[in-house]
């Protein structure tokens, strides 16, 4: 992988995150997420490739906890943070926010996660 892969393999392991925060991720979620993910790349045209693919293997796995998911995805977003532009950190922010409002209510959880990501996002880059 490069730095830019690890970018978006980070950014699959924190959208897994903000997903498994409420409890187990249902397909319908999945699904969902994953037209948002899909809408929120294109938006900004981004490669979502990667993300795709950690969150299908993290949904394969089932062995890490939010917690887990989260610390991960900002571990690895660090490792390819000097490829991180501008756009992409817009797209981020965007995408977190699409993705926890997939399923209403926005949980405490999923709210913090996504300030949490924030704050965190500001350090990878």
């Amino acid at each position: 992988m490069d730095a830019q892969d690890y970018l978006f393999y980070g950014f699959g392991q924190v959208v897994y995150s903000i997903a498994l925060s409420d409890g187990k991720v249902q397909r319908e979620e999945y699904e969902l997420l994953k037209t948002k993910i899909q809408d929120g790349a294109n938006k900004h045209s981004l490669d979502y490739g990667f993300t795709d693919i950690i969150f299908q293997l993290l949904e394969k796995e089932n062995v890490f906890s939010a917690e887990e998911s989260y610390s991960n995805g900002i571990k690895n977003m660090k490792l390819g943070g000097h490829k991180m532009t501008p756009d992409m950190k817009i797209a981020f922010e965007d995408i977190v926010g699409q993705v926890a409002a997939s399923f209403p209510p926005v949980t405490n959880e999923e709210k913090n996660i996504i300030e949490k990501f924030k704050t965190d996002l500001t350090e990878v880059h």
